[in-house]
């Protein structure tokens, strides 16, 4: 008996339209492992949508947003952190530790001679004071604010034209 290929050739036919079926869902299990899979990225991407970081947020003149990681101030875009002078000017702000603002990152600070320094600690408050931060600035006469850093814009904006602020924001998180 000889063998024409024809039932092999129907075999890989059968055998790619079935698995076509399945990756296009036409047998019903793809169908609604797909559907499944849209819904869980909608559930992220909604979540994702609803977090803080994600939000813009209106500031004063010199500041036009904010977001995680990012700043725009006069239309120039920073994406470290930053020092506002009580003169209004921007510099980029650094610190010994990442997270942690300790009294000797101050030192350089006042010689801006501020009456008010507020801190943006970040969009979730990650940046955190050292224990001798508070009492450093007391001696000083200085009067310290910090607040997560949208929080921290809202404040810079009501205070600014009353009396001499320096703003340190922290743009991570």
């Amino acid at each position: 008996m000889a063998c024409t290929g024809e039932g092999v050739e129907d075999t890989r036919r059968w055998s790619r339209r079935r698995t076509r079926l399945r990756s296009y869902g036409d047998d019903g299990h793809g169908q609604e492992i797909r559907k499944k899979k849209k819904e869980k990225g909608k559930k992220k991407n909604i979540e994702l949508r609803d977090k803080s970081h994600e939000r813009e947020v209106s500031a004063p003149s010199t500041i036009d947003s904010f977001k995680f990681e990012r700043v725009v101030i006069q239309g120039k875009e920073y994406r470290s952190d930053i020092l506002i002078s009580p003169d209004e000017n921007v510099s980029p702000w650094d610190r010994e530790v990442l997270h942690t603002i300790q009294s000797v990152d101050l030192e350089d600070i006042l010689k801006h001679k501020p009456d008010l320094i507020i801190i943006g600690t970040g969009t979730i408050g990650n940046l955190k004071l050292a224990e001798d931060v508070k009492p450093y600035l007391g001696e000083k006469g200085i009067e310290l604010i910090a607040h997560k850093s949208e929080k921290a814009i809202d404040t810079y904006r009501q205070l600014r034209n009353q009396e001499r602020v320096l703003l340190l924001l922290h743009v991570g998180d």
